[in-house]
């Protein structure tokens, strides 16, 4: 009930902790009032004992002392009684006889169960207090025995009126909780302020998160300025705008180079469109500008399949099957394949080592074809691509190329793998050979497989290595 009453009905933080430093205050309050009042009732009731012990042991000493026949006893007690109790007006007093004969009595009208059950006047002790009520007064007090050998014994009833005690009480309660209120109500706002000056952080937060946009991505929290509280949730909201930075930069930058790419083609069959309609032309000619239309579209084709390719894999690329790929085989049939391109360029192909993996046959072969050509693509004549197979387990491997290369800046060498991120000295000019994307799809494929492709400077060369793990099988333990 409690939990859904600050769950629904108190939306904001603020106010549910103001709730809550009320509910907290009120039950510290009441219960600190109880024991209070509680604790006063005690000293009130061992003041009364301490009283009335007092005043029973006055009664013994003035009946010990009294001697002669019960006239006399009463005429000599009655006086002494008179010159001891005077100023006591909140003390009522009865003495009888063992017999019945009353003696001494102040007016009160003691219960009669209580001369059922008498306490000796030397054991009397705080616990043989009662508490009775005559005509709305209340009255705490006993009877008590006193027994002599070889004369009549005493019953003596004590009780004093407890009005000065309750009025007392009642005044106390009144102004108490008076104050219990008034504490309440000073906790819950200095509750709301401390709540108010411990959450500002938060408005801080959400003030920066409404105004970002996408011209203003570079704000920052100010991490020392935060509570260690807040100081994780903070760094992660600035390393989300971190990234959010960095993927805008990235996605400007992307949709730069698609429009770019896809401009060239584009102008290029319109260009030749163009011409063409100039003027009346053989058949022959129509079917070399259709020819080479079909080959722009074919480079838009490839362009257009790789960049969904890549937003596939975006959203987790699924490997269609998995089978034991030998990848010494596979690379020397991409070699066969890219012969030709290679000797065209002055470029040599070497394979060194062997490795099988469980994997995609027909992805593996795409991502490792794209880095073969790039490697031929941007190697310098007279070169060698160098291609080095390593064993990682019973079916994992580490796939290596190597080939001659600038050097490359550190930015250079961190976006390579950026879509259509051309670094001069690394990609080369412009070409209609390739899409751009062969790089970023190499990655994609390799991460598929759950392992990554990264490449790195060693001497006068490049290169990129494709880590790719062992499965683990369902029933293989971990």
């Amino acid at each position: 009930m409690m939990n859904k009453f600050f769950t629904s009905a108190a939306r904001s933080i603020t106010v549910r902790l103001t709730l809550l430093f009320a509910v907290i205050s009120l039950a510290v309050y009441v219960s600190l009032g109880y024991f209070v009042i509680r604790a006063i009732s005690v000293h009130f009731e061992m003041l009364d004992y301490e009283e009335l012990e007092g005043k029973a042991k006055l009664i013994r000493n003035i009946l010990s002392e009294t001697s002669g026949g019960t006239k006399a006893l009463e005429s000599n007690l009655r006086s002494r009684l008179d010159e001891a109790l005077v100023g006591h007006h909140d003390l009522e007093v009865s003495i009888g006889t063992n017999q019945g004969h009353e003696i001494y009595k102040t007016g009160l009208v003691f219960p009669e169960p209580l001369f059922a059950t008498t306490v000796n006047i030397e054991q009397f002790h705080k616990g043989d207090l009662r508490e009775w009520s005559v005509n709305s007064q209340r009255f705490r007090g006993s009877v008590l025995s006193l027994q002599y050998s070889g004369r009549d014994g005493y019953v003596i009833g004590l009780a004093l009126n407890m009005y000065y005690h309750e009025h007392f009480l009642e005044d106390f309660q009144h102004t108490l909780w008076l104050s219990v209120i008034g504490a309440i109500v000073l906790t819950m706002f200095l509750g709301w302020a401390a709540a108010r000056l411990g959450l500002k952080p938060l408005r801080t937060i959400v003030n920066l998160a409404q105004t970002v946009r996408a011209g203003r991505l570079n704000e920052r929290l100010k991490l020392d300025e935060v509570p260690n509280e807040l100081r994780n949730l903070s760094g992660a909201f600035n390393d989300m705008l971190a990234r959010l930075e960095d993927a805008f930069v990235r996605l400007s930058d992307f949709s730069a180079d698609l429009a770019h790419e896809l401009r060239t083609p584009v102008n290029n069959l319109l260009m030749q469109t163009e011409v063409t309609l100039a003027r009346a032309r053989a058949t022959e000619e129509y079917r070399d500008i259709l020819y080479s239309n079909l080959e722009e579209l074919g480079h838009l084709a490839r362009m257009i399949s790789d960049m969904l390719f890549l937003a596939k894999s975006e959203h987790g690329l699924e490997l269609p099957s998995r089978q034991r790929v030998d990848l010494e085989n596979e690379l020397k049939s991409l070699m066969e394949f890219y012969e030709m391109m290679a000797h065209e360029r002055d470029v040599s192909l070497v394979l060194k080592g062997q490795a099988y993996v469980n994997g995609d046959r027909i992805m593996l072969r795409r991502a490792i074809g794209n880095l073969i050509s790039n490697a031929i693509r941007y190697t310098p004549a007279g070169s060698q691509v160098t291609l080095t197979l390593h064993q990682r387990g019973e079916e994992g491997a580490e796939i290596i190329l190597e080939n001659p290369a600038p050097q490359f800046t550190p930015d250079q060498l961190a976006r390579l793998f950026d879509r259509f991120y051309r670094a001069d000295a690394a990609r080369g000019q412009e070409s209609n050979e390739g899409t751009g994307l062969g790089l970023a799809i190499s990655r994609s494929i390799f991460r598929a497989h759950g392992g990554d492709l990264e490449a790195r400077l060693s001497g006068g060369a490049i290169q990129f290595v494709a880590a790719l793990p062992p499965v683990k099988r369902e029933n293989q333990k971990s």
